[in-house]
C-alpha cells in the first residue's frame, strides 16, 4: 500500500528522484525508548563516541588524532569491537592522556549523561539510532556529512562537518558547540521528540 521512509528528507528524495507518487509515500521514524530529557542539560567538557570499534566505517582514529589540539576536552569511547587494539597504540603513539576506552556499556542513557557533546566520524552510516538516543539526551552532535540521511539528523542541534574531514574544522565545531551549549542541546530535545513511539 505505501513505501515508508525513515525521514522527510528520504521522502522527497525519493518523490524528486524517481518521480514516486507523494501519495504512496510515508514517513514513519525510528523509535527510542531512552526516554527524553526534561529539564536543561548542563554542559561540560566531555565528548562522548558510543559505536562498535570498526576503524574502517567508523574512523575512530579521527577523532582521537584531533584531541592533541582539544587538551581541554576529555574524549570518552564506548564499544567493542576488532579494532579495540589498534586503537589503544594510536592513543599511545600520540601520548594522549584526554582519550579513555572504556569498552562496551549497558547504561547508554548514563552514560550520555555523563557526557555533554556526541561525535560520530563515520565514513557511513545508514540511520544512527545512537545520534537519537543523543539527542533525547540533550545532546549536540558533531556529524560528518558522509551518508544521506545526515541532514535530517542536524538541524540546529549540533554541527554538519563537511564530507571530507578536517581536523580544524572539527576542533572549530566543538569549541563552537560548547561556546553556545543551550541553544543546541534545546533544539537536540526537540529533535528527539520526533522519535517518540506515538
Amino acid at each position: 500500500d505505501y513505501f515508508v521512509f525513515l525521514s522527510e528528507y528520504d521522502k522527497e528524495r525519493f518523490i524528486k528522484e524517481i518521480d514516486f507518487p507523494r501519495e504512496k509515500s510515508v514517513v514513519i521514524r525510528h523509535t527510542c525508548e531512552l526516554e527524553l530529557l526534561n529539564k536543561e542539560k548542563i554542559k561540560n567538557k566531555n565528548l562522548i563516541m558510543v559505536c562498535r570499534l570498526a576503524n574502517r566505517h567508523k574512523r575512530i582514529d579521527l577523532a582521537i588524532k584531533a584531541m592533541k589540539k582539544l587538551e581541554n576536552y576529555t574524549l570518552n569511547i564506548y564499544g567493542e569491537g576488532p579494532d579495540r587494539v589498534f586503537l589503544e597504540e594510536l592513543i599511545k603513539e600520540n601520548k594522549l592522556t584526554n582519550v579513555f576506552l572504556h569498552g562496551g556499556t549497558n547504561q547508554v542513557k548514563e552514560k550520555l549523561d555523563e557526557n555533554s557533546i556526541f561525535i560520530m566520524t563515520s565514513d557511513n552510516e545508514g540511520y544512527g539510532i545512537t545520534t537519537i538516543e543523543a539527542m533525547r539526551r540533550g545532546l549536540p552532535i558533531i556529524l560528518r556529512n558522509t551518508f544521506d540521511s545526515a541532514p535530517d539528523i542536524i538541524q540546529n542541534n549540533g554541527i554538519l562537518l563537511d564530507k571530507e574531514w578536517n581536523e580544524d574544522e572539527f576542533i572549530e565545531a566543538v569549541n563552537k558547540v560548547y561556546d553556545n551549549y543551550e541553544y543546541y542541546s534545546k533544539n537536540s530535545i526537540k529533535m528527539g521528540k520526533r522519535h517518540d513511539f506515538e
